[in-house]
Parts: C-alpha cells; structure tokens; sequence
C-alpha cells in the first residue's frame, strides 16, 4: 500500500483518476483494520471477525487494480515508462520488505518480541497483496 501511495498512483492518476482516489480512500481503511487487528488478541472472536473483513476488503480492491487500473495504465505508458515505474516500486518494495512491516505501520520496534507470529504472517501477506 505504502508503495502504491508514494510510487506508482501518483505516476498512474491520470490514467483512471476516479479510481487512484477510490484506491487511497480502500488503503486508509485497509490500514486501519490492519492495525485494529494487530491488536486484538488472537483469542478475542473479533480477531478472525477483523481478518476476514480485511481480507475481503483486499481482495475487492486487488481485483479492481488488476480488471481496471493495470489495463488502463498498460495502454496509457509506453513500455519505458512501464520498465522505469517497474523499477521504482521493486526497489521501494525490496526496501520496505527489509524495514519489516512494523516500520511501515508506524509500530514501536518492541512489537516484534510479542511472538505473535500469526499476526506477523498476515501483516506481511497483507502488504505484499496490495
């Protein structure tokens, strides 16, 4: 999400500009359920309740990107500005992936000694999804 934010929408926004602000508007909230989840404790029957909804947020959002948006953008940008724009998010990707998704949720460093690898796991499936 935070890739797509700072890289490839505002590179893409013309291309289908309704749908880049619906695409900030779906990351805001997906970001907000993902921390309310982080925060629930793995018995607490929200925590699947919150997953799920998170998940079909995601896979709603991921299906509009890839029937809509990446068709559009394909057509739009010629096959430099696709390669250069590749470029960028793989980079921005590789270093996000090395800061670990507590960085990039904004999460005290400590947060990774909870062991709750469960919420890890679906942290870092949830970021490379969007």
């Amino acid at each position: 999400m935070v890739i797509e934010e700072t890289i490839f929408y505002p590179a893409v926004r013309r291309v289908k500009p309704d749908l880049v602000l619906e695409s900030y508007e779906e990351h805001a909230i997906a970001q907000v359920e993902l921390k309310r989840m982080l925060a629930t404790d793995r018995s607490d029957p929200r925590f699947e309740a919150r997953a799920t909804a998170l998940l079909d947020l995601i896979k709603h959002h991921v299906e509009e990107e890839e029937e809509e948006l990446f068709p559009r953008v394909e057509k739009a940008l010629d096959d430099e500005q696709l390669e250069s724009l590749g470029k960028q998010l793989d980079a921005s990707f590789k270093e996000l992936v090395e800061r670990g998704h507590e960085a990039v949720l904004g999460r005290a460093p400590a947060a990774k000694a909870t062991g709750d690898r469960q919420s890890k796991r679906i942290a870092t499936e949830t970021a490379h999804a969007g």
